[in-house]
């Protein structure tokens, strides 16, 4: 099947992958194997024509996926914006050496929604005095139940952050992580805009200190850089 899959003129190719999105919306028996060649051929192949025809095919449901995102009613551009950031982010975080870690298409359209959320994060971050906390840990669970249980389940990545979370002690904790590594906030930037959570510079050195120290000492951590 997947010498016959790479055989298909790529309009036909195009073609069955919107056949088959319809009989999924559908709650019909479909075959993926057609839209994640056209995702391989875009990717592996950097072919130009397949990147339009993938996002023509799921650009109506990067749009539904941002409009349903709850902090997306409180930006200022419009869902175009975060639809095209969402695709470029896909390109250039799942270079052609990096797609065999997406076995299906389930873990690239999991990985494609997570880009909606991360461009969507990242703008109300620059834009926004203020991101309730509850707002940051919903994204931190969106990261781990998508790029973990959906997207990356078979990846470095994925198996590290497990590891990280389990070595540290509570919520508030995994925000610090989160916050400092992932979406790359200052000291001072936490403290901003999460006054309660957070309440001087002094306080998260020390914190962000002690978890490091413990993570550095964690065997389950240093079992897995060394296998890497």
């Amino acid at each position: 099947m997947d010498n016959e899959l790479q055989q298909l003129t790529l309009a036909n190719l195009a073609k069955q992958c919107s056949q088959e999105s319809s009989r999924f919306f559908h709650q019909q028996a479909h075959d993926p194997r057609y839209c994640y060649e056209l995702f391989r051929r875009a990717i592996v192949e950097s072919d130009q024509m397949a990147w339009r025809l993938l996002i023509a095919q799921y650009r109506p449901l990067v749009t539904s996926w941002v409009h349903r995102h709850s902090y997306f009613a409180s930006c200022a551009e419009d869902a175009e914006f975060f639809v095209n950031g969402a695709f470029y982010r896909l390109i250039r975080a799942v270079p052609p050496a990096r797609f065999a870690s997406f076995p299906n298409l389930k873990t690239l359209l999991s990985y494609l929604q997570l880009c909606v959320a991360g461009e969507i994060m990242d703008y109300a971050r620059k834009e926004e005095n203020t991101i309730p906390l509850d707002e940051l840990l919903a994204a931190r669970q969106m990261a781990a139940d998508d790029v973990e249980a959906q997207v990356a389940e078979n990846t470095h990545t994925s198996q590290l952050w497990e590891l990280i979370k389990e070595a540290l002690d509570d919520e508030r904790e995994i925000a610090l992580v989160y916050a400092s590594y992932v979406l790359g906030l200052k000291p001072r930037e936490l403290i901003r805009k999460y006054p309660k959570s957070f309440r001087n510079v002094q306080e998260v050195y020390r914190l962000k200190e002690n978890v490091l120290a413990r993570l550095r000492r964690d065997p389950q951590l240093n079992s897995f850089f060394a296998d890497v």
